[in-house]
């Protein structure tokens, strides 16, 4: 347990690619409990030899339900310091390896003390960041730990203005894709997750760059359109200012034509891009 917990506050893996009593390094759980037990010679003898497999807990089953009854003291821990204090929410929403979307949220308080903390909360699956789906997300998270809605004082979302955005540009297009499809312009693909949309910056790998691009050229008359949008009904008067200025630029030749050519140039390596993945 002592190495999990350890293993678990420093944010490293558990398991090595060859865990095989050959193996010349068997991964940070058994290397590390190798290490403790030589330090003492009646433990050394038991360990990973002589105890019965069932009582070795060095199962990746054991180490999760370890792993997963740390996490929930932890939060119980954070939830307790909080007490009937005021407190506020960090969100910020990511993709995964595998495209699917995840919700981070973190909670800030000023404790007894008069100190500022800011302690991570956990993070939640969400089939979508629209902002309806993210307000569900958080409401559960809310229940499942007994938190107040009405002890909220601020909500923090990083690229939040964009949501509302996002979703107009999500359903702006459809009339268009469906004309297009009819003329066979384009190809459905097969699968899922075949919805076009544009990929943001947090995709930093290359194929996603080419992607963005193809994207933005498909796209790129409803993203004016949304753009346009922006300048006329924005929030706030500086997304109005900002949303101004990048309707100018995007409508200048020098950004065509540097988009025209990045995808070509970028669609040329693309492949050996993923092949290196």
């Amino acid at each position: 347990m002592d190495c999990i917990c350890f293993l678990q506050w420093q944010g490293l893996a558990f398991h090595g690619h060859d865990e095989s009593k050959d193996s010349n390094n068997q991964g940070n759980f058994l290397e590390l409990l190798r290490f403790l037990t030589k330090h003492n010679e009646e433990i050394d003898k038991e360990v990973l030899k002589n105890a019965p497999k069932n009582h070795q807990m060095t199962s990746p089953d054991i180490h999760k339900e370890i792993a997963n009854a740390a996490v929930v003291e932890t939060i119980n821990a954070i939830i307790k310091d909080i007490g009937d204090s005021l407190f506020a929410i960090i969100v910020d929403e990511s993709r995964d390896m595998s495209t699917k979307e995840k919700l981070a949220i973190a909670l800030r308080y000023v404790d007894k003390l008069g100190h500022v903390n800011e302690h991570f909360l956990g993070i939640t699956h969400v089939n979508n960041t629209s902002a309806v789906t993210l307000k569900s997300a958080i409401e559960e998270v809310f229940n499942k730990h007994s938190l107040s809605i009405s002890r909220l004082r601020g909500q923090g979302y990083d690229r939040a203005s964009n949501m509302r955005d996002r979703d107009i540009l999500r359903e702006k297009p459809s009339v268009e894709v469906i004309e297009v499809l009819k003329n066979n312009e384009i190809s459905t693909g097969r699968g899922l997750n075949q919805e076009m949309s544009l990929k943001r910056p947090g995709d930093i790998r290359w194929s996603s760059h080419y992607g963005a691009l193809v994207n933005l050229i498909h796209m790129f008359s409803s993203v004016i359109d949304v753009v346009e949008t922006i300048t006329e009904d924005g929030l706030e008067s500086n997304q109005r200012t900002e949303a101004t200025i990048l309707i100018g630029l995007l409508q200048t030749f020098e950004f065509v034509f540097d988009l025209h050519l990045m995808k070509g140039v970028l669609g040329i390596s693309n492949e050996l891009s993923q092949a290196l993945q």
